[in-house]
Order: C-alpha cells, then structure tokens, then sequence
C-alpha cells in the first residue's frame, strides 16, 4: 500500500511522466530502507537530479549501434550510448566480444 501512495504521488508530482513500468522496483527497493516521505523525495532526486528521468520520457526512434536495435526512448539512448563508449574505452575486449555477439 505505501508503494502504491508513493508511486501515485510522484505521477501527479511529474505529469510529464507519470508512471511507467519498472518505477515500482526502483520505489520498493528505496521504500525498503527508508520511511514514506523520504522514499518519495528519494525517488524525485534520483529521477530530476541524477538525470534517470529521460530514460522514461518517449520521443524520436534512435538505433542503438552496439545492440542494433530501435528505441524509443532517447533517454535510454543516451545512456546506452555512454555505456558503449566506456566499454570501448575501458574494456575493449569485452566490446568487441559484444560486437560479434550483437
């Protein structure tokens, strides 16, 4: 019931996103350690501030070059992108391996 109260009020907090499928592991997992109304500022700061919000905000189809497929999600995009280029950078073997795989 909680995670419900607090995934209800951040939908009215942020309309632009409302809710969207996964939010409760990301809810439930802070709920875990913390009481109500920090698990909901909690989920605000990690969404707003630490830039996971656009990973949920639809918009134009992008291709993902490591992992050829199409999403819809720029937001995801990006991230996937920059994943993508540490691999490269970091561990260039295991880039690679994925190339081939992907």
């Amino acid at each position: 019931m909680l995670l419900e109260k607090i995934l209800t009020c951040y939908s009215r907090f942020d309309t632009q996103i409302g809710y969207v499928q996964g939010m409760n592991f990301i809810g439930g997992a802070i709920l875990y350690h913390s009481e109500e109304y920090m698990a909901f500022w909690i989920l605000v700061m990690i969404l707003d501030m630490l830039g996971m919000k656009d990973v949920y905000l639809p918009g134009p189809i992008h291709l993902v070059s490591l992992m050829n497929f199409l999403v819809d999600l720029p937001g995801l995009s990006k991230h996937l992108e920059i994943i993508e280029i540490l691999l490269l950078q970091h561990h260039p073997d295991i880039y690679k391996t994925l190339v081939i795989l992907f």
